[in-house]
């Protein structure tokens, strides 16, 4: 549905989502998602985040990553995607 650009369907299945009580993390880095995708850069920025820290390849990061960029942050980019990339080394060297 995201990759289709069909954004309000999107948000309506988060908000199914959210009924069925998906976990906190995995779904306010969607949330996130969505509010990037619309260009809602600085809401994006404070769901990405409020987000808990999740054991997962740098997802959380990543984004952080991509909404910096997008708001012409270079550094606050760089940190995050070093962070991904810190986070993803270690589940490949464990």
């Amino acid at each position: 549905t995201e990759k289709a650009n069909d954004l309000n369907e999107f948000e309506r299945v988060l908000d199914r989502l959210e009924a069925l009580d998906v976990p906190k993390a995995e779904f306010q880095l969607l949330r996130a998602r969505l509010a990037l995708r619309r260009g809602h850069l600085a809401e994006a920025l404070a769901i990405a985040r409020s987000a808990p820290g999740i054991a997962d390849s740098g997802t959380r990061a990543h984004l952080l990553g991509l909404i910096h960029d997008r708001m012409d942050d270079p550094h606050g980019a760089f940190e995050a995607f070093e962070e991904m990339n810190r986070r993803t080394s270690l589940l490949v060297s464990d």
